[in-house]
């Protein structure tokens, strides 16, 4: 199921219980984490999946604006509002 914000990005929203924030890391998608999810969900947790800007699904980089992590930076933070208190894990 993906996650309604208005943030720009895509995301993929598994399970209930206490949600886990997966980052994914530079040049790759959400899809970096599909054997993890399954193993979440079955743990009983809820797995938060997006797609950052310009990766997978997500709204293109807009062309225009100069490369900056910190529009990443304020989209994680809606969905992090959104989904309330999580934890996050990031791959490099």
């Amino acid at each position: 199921m993906a996650l309604a914000t208005r943030s720009g990005l895509h995301i993929e929203d598994s399970g209930a219980g206490a949600p886990v924030l997966l980052l994914h890391s530079s040049g790759l998608s959400g899809r970096q984490w599909r054997r993890l999810v399954p193993e979440l969900v079955e743990r009983g947790m809820r797995a938060v999946v997006p797609d950052l800007t310009g990766h997978g699904r997500s709204d293109p980089w807009p062309e225009s604006t100069p490369f900056s992590f910190t529009m990443d930076v304020d989209r994680v933070s809606k969905v992090l509002r959104a989904v309330g208190s999580a934890h996050v894990v990031g791959h490099l």
